[in-house]
């Protein structure tokens, strides 16, 4: 559970510190003035790394050369102090307890976190590697092997790529050299390939009922994992496509190419569902995600609820609601734009804190 957090230059939040405790934190302001940003300052400090796709530098508040984010967290029994700099010229580091991390892999973990925004929707009409991005984020928070097989698939990825693409005839291509990239990408890409039809087996049960109950049953959703791996042992399909691979100078099949598919009654997701219905698929997703962390790690996620009322009718979202209070999280943080639509939400025994958010400046809203 977050405690304590401070900002610093991160975006248009200037400088500032802010206090919480248990329940869910209600936040409301205009557009632009911040409140997206303070949801995901909470995130960048548990992943290291923003939830949006833009990169680091943008995250530094214009005209500014570095950031900070800090943090205390109750985990367990433990208080946890994290900070978090980042001068896009020299670098990211962070800090548990006064002791600096040698690699930002070895953070991913401690911390979990899971945001929802309207920037999700590419989950389900964006491209198959979104939806990658999803499995690998979320198994890398509870399987720290998954990770460092993940790092050493891409690297070696990277190499063997720029290999097919370094000769001006395929004639030319060192097949000794390719053969024994092939042979050291076998095992990473096993591990990858099995951490995510496990994850899948578990998230497929979530997904389908949390989806039943905030549609209210009107349809039913699924997903689906696939992958060449299933088709064949990794070092034969590697030969399989090596001919394809000389002549396109890229590897075509691996966990790189993997799809995470998303249904509606058995149909793919992105040629026939309605804009509620994606919407409903996201958060069915990420709340089933946050439901896999909490079995695999025994670790409660940070719920963050960005923009909650875009595409939903205020009763699906107070039924909403009403499942999330159910879900046992310790900290859930929900924006909106209207402070009044906030403040008329059911939050049942969840205890309220409101506030209100302009231009980068946060506080507590008194007039409840």
């Amino acid at each position: 559970m977050l405690q304590e957090l401070s900002v610093v230059h991160f975006r248009n939040l200037e400088d500032a510190t802010f206090s919480f405790g248990e329940g869910i934190h209600l936040i409301g302001g205009a557009n632009g003035m911040g409140k997206t940003n303070l949801l995901d300052a909470i995130y960048y400090l548990c992943l290291t790394r923003s939830h949006f796709r833009y990169g680091d530098a943008a995250t530094v508040k214009h005209g500014e050369k570095w950031l900070r984010i800090a943090g205390r967290f109750s985990v367990g029994q433990k208080t946890e102090r994290i900070a978090l700099k980042l001068q896009p010229r020299k670098g990211k580091t962070v800090e548990r307890n006064g002791s600096p991390y040698t690699s930002l892999a070895d953070h991913i973990g401690l911390l979990t976190a899971v945001m929802i925004s309207p920037a999700d929707i590419e989950l389900a009409i964006g491209g198959p590697e979104e939806r990658r991005r999803f499995l690998d984020q979320t198994i890398s928070q509870y399987d720290h092997a998954y990770l460092e097989a993940l790092m050493s698939y891409n690297r070696l990825l990277k190499l063997r790529n720029a290999l097919l693409k370094s000769t001006e005839h395929p004639l030319e291509l060192d097949l000794t050299l390719l053969g024994t990239y092939d042979a050291q990408l076998e095992q990473p890409a096993k591990y990858i390939y099995e951490a995510r039809k496990a994850f899948v087996v578990d998230l497929k049960v979530d997904f389908e009922v949390l989806y039943k109950a905030i549609s209210g049953d009107r349809e039913v959703a699924g997903v689906e994992y696939r992958s060449k791996m299933s088709e064949r042992p990794y070092n034969e399909l590697m030969l399989r496509y090596r001919d394809q691979d000389v002549v396109l100078r890229r590897t075509n099949a691996g966990p790189h190419r993997d799809e995470l598919e998303l249904l509606i009654d058995t149909q793919n997701l992105r040629r026939y569902a309605s804009q509620g219905q994606l919407k409903t698929v996201v958060l069915a997703l990420r709340l089933a995600q946050a439901r896999v962390l909490k079995a695999h790690n025994d670790k409660v996620p940070i719920l963050l609820l960005d923009d909650l009322f875009d595409r939903l009718d205020p009763s699906r979202v107070q039924h909403l609601i009403s499942l999330i209070a159910d879900e046992g999280y310790a900290q859930i943080f929900v924006t909106d734009t209207h402070p009044q639509r906030l403040k008329s939400l059911e939050v049942h025994d969840l205890k309220a804190s409101h506030y209100l958010v302009e231009n980068g400046k946060v506080q507590e809203d008194l007039d409840i």
